[in-house]
């Protein structure tokens, strides 16, 4: 069949027009082989001019077209879908870009209707090389893997449920709900924190289609976006959820004490404990590190006292395998080992406490009973609230957590509350307060009588000492002059880090993690929920420190990401621009299947295989193939060579 190709030049209203001699460019291309048309359009994005373009192309009976207008990312699938209804394959569409590439760079309108003329005999010998390609389809499953129960997984977890979807939770601790339900509470008003989420740590336990399990992790994951098949691991539950109902007569009889985790290392627990009072599941679990009957068998005291039968000491591990369509990472983070940095103290000098060990002494359900107390008994006259430890340095993090501020603020008012005569310097030296609520608390903060702040020079421009007993703050001020002032109580807000498990799931769900710790964006601005994966999105710290409500609301953002494209019932519709194996060719290497950033291709008896449900037509394997067995479709040597060829002469 001969080519019939069909050339539309598109004015673009003055941006193409002004810059470029249309006329010049009709007359070209109507000299060009195989070209049985020249049309210019004024906008051929218009809903006439699309509709003429249809029906140019079906009258002509065209077999090829070029569109010469702007960037192939703003209107290529515009004009395929154009092709498809006038019967043409949508793959033998080659787009000249002469808008971006000649018309607004070139000021030359003879220089700039020369590249055009390039471009488009570029495009026109390409687009001979274009063979018809496919759109293959596959099913999907509908249904999600959250990781991590705080409140961005649940908030995702319930948006998901509700519009009727399966959701798989994985929690690796014994209890749901995150840091924010271990605090007092929240920022800006000072809202009971477990007031808040308890309603929704019950409804996500309590849904009909969300099936939360506690003490699991991923173990392994295969597949793709919209065909996952994911392995949990399930350590045994050697407490019954059904039996048990959290009266800890089992943690009473219990002869081993540990460093309570949930209260910072600032209290014991038992060997089998509840995490603490309001933990949901309200059961016991055991810790089998430290527990006798898991090291040496000779304890049973917690199973002889339960009156219920629900401890059965001999549960073993379970692996589930689950099918879904997609992720959601929302793992959380972590603060910032801070005891490496000697200038402030931290685990040498007493009563020098991290941000989140502040949180539970001030805690009721904590190790104080909510009282602010010292380490010797005593309530703290004077107390120090630090700003950016570890942060905005390059000795340690050189980002702002932007968080900080903020909670410091709610536990100056905290302590101002719990004692009123309370003397309180926050040393800081930027404010990061962005939001009308967080300016008013600082107002409010700063109105209370014994509160001062201080300006410090550097974010680590401070160090913390001790002298006869008594601790001391030593710094420079803004105008670099040494201030000093004693204290009983010191409290840092360190940088927040990504989650200690991050880099184990990075390569588990084959996405990207930076250095510290946080998992990475697809875009920071155009995608900030979906990582680099397709069909593994991240919300709330796991992604990066962020607030209560932003972790909500990227939990939210996340499910309707995920949702829009994992419909019931729906097809995937595959790229159709990936790589294929000429097997004859292949000689089994494995270079490609090393190279493959994607993990697309198999290597397999016959050679490598491409999966082409997981390719992405990225181009490495075709380039990395020392015996050319590979082809990128859509973009084969004979095409590039064909458009190269194009853009080095031209006949005027």
């Amino acid at each position: 069949m001969p080519c019939r190709i069909g050339v539309f030049i598109c004015e673009c209203g003055p941006n193409i027009r002004d810059a470029v001699d249309i006329a010049a460019l009709v007359d070209f291309c109507n000299a060009l082989p195989d070209v049985a048309m020249v049309r210019r359009s004024a906008l051929l994005c218009s809903d006439t001019d699309r509709e003429l373009l249809r029906q140019e192309i079906a009258s002509q009976a065209l077999t090829h077209v070029v569109i010469a207008g702007c960037s192939p990312k703003e209107h290529e699938q515009t004009f395929q879908r154009v092709l498809e209804s006038a019967g043409v394959n949508p793959f033998l569409l080659q787009i000249a870009n002469i808008r971006e590439h000649c018309a607004w760079i070139t000021p030359d309108k003879a220089l700039s209707t020369e590249k055009a003329k390039r471009l488009i005999q570029a495009a026109v010998r390409r687009v001979r090389q274009n063979a018809p390609l496919s759109v293959k389809e596959i099913p999907s499953h509908p249904d999600l893997l959250i990781i991590g129960a705080g409140v961005a997984g649940m908030s995702a977890a319930m948006a998901a449920g509700n519009a009727g979807r399966t959701v798989y939770i994985v929690e690796k601790a014994p209890c749901i709900g995150g840091r924010v339900a271990r605090f007092e509470t929240v920022f800006p008003g000072g809202e009971c924190a477990t007031c808040m989420i308890d309603p929704l740590m019950d409804a996500v336990l309590h849904h009909d289609h969300i099936l939360c399990w506690t003490r699991s992790e991923l173990s392994d994951i295969k597949g793709f976006f919209g065909n996952l098949t994911v392995r949990i691991r399930r350590h045994p539950p050697h407490v019954s959820p059904d039996a048990c109902i959290g009266c800890a007569a089992c943690c009473d009889v219990c002869p081993v004490t540990v460093s309570n985790e949930y209260n910072e290392g600032l209290d014991t627990r038992k060997a089998i404990y509840i995490p603490y009072p309001g933990a949901l599941p309200h059961i016991a679990t055991i810790d089998v590190h430290h527990c006798i009957h898991f090291n040496s068998g000779d304890c049973s005291a917690c199973k002889d006292a339960c009156p219920f039968g629900a401890i059965d000491l001999g549960a073993v591990e379970r692996v589930e395998d689950v099918t879904v369509g997609g992720v959601i990472v929302a793992t959380g983070g972590d603060l910032l080992d801070i005891s490496p940095l000697e200038r402030y103290g931290y685990g040498k000098i007493p009563d020098v406490y991290t941000a989140m060990e502040f949180e539970r002494i001030v805690s009721s359900t904590g190790p104080a009973g909510g009282r602010l107390r010292l380490k010797n008994g005593e309530a703290p006259r004077y107390l120090a609230l630090i700003a950016c430890a570890g942060s905005r340095t390059h000795v340690a993090k050189p980002y702002c957590s932007g968080i900080c501020c903020r909670y410091l603020l709610k536990f100056a008012r905290i302590a101002a509350e719990k004692q009123p005569d309370i003397s309180i310097l926050i040393l800081f030296s930027d404010w990061c307060l962005p939001g009308k609520d967080a300016q008013e608390l600082l107002a409010a903060v700063m109105a209370l009588p014994h509160v001062q702040c201080q300006r410090l020079a550097e974010p680590d421009s401070l160090e913390i000492f001790q002298k006869d007993g008594v601790m001391g703050i030593r710094w420079q001020d803004i105008h670099r002059n040494v201030q000093q002032t004693s204290c009983d109580m010191a409290v840092l807000a360190p940088a927040m880090t990504g989650g200690a498990d991050a880099f184990r799931l990075s390569e588990c769900l084959d996405i990207s993690v930076d250095a510290d710790g946080f998992f990475s964006k697809l875009h920071p601005q155009l995608s900030p929920v979906s990582a680099s994966q397709k069909g593994v999105w991240t919300a709330g710290c796991a992604g990066g420190p962020c607030t209560i409500p932003v972790a909500i609301a990227q939990g939210l953002a996340a499910v309707g990401d995920a949702l829009s494209g994992l419909l019931p019932e729906a097809v995937l519709r595959l790229p159709a621009c990936i790589s294929e194996v000429d097997a004859a060719l292949c000689s089994g290497c494995g270079i490609c299947v090393g190279v493959c950033p994607h993990k697309a291709i198999l290597l397999q008896d016959s050679g490598a295989v491409i999966q082409d449900a997981l390719c992405q037509g990225c181009g490495v394997c075709t380039a990395a193939c020392p015996s050319g067995a590979i082809t990128a479709r859509h973009f084969t040597d004979r095409q590039i060579e064909a458009e190269i060829s194009g853009l080095l002469n031209v006949s005027s």
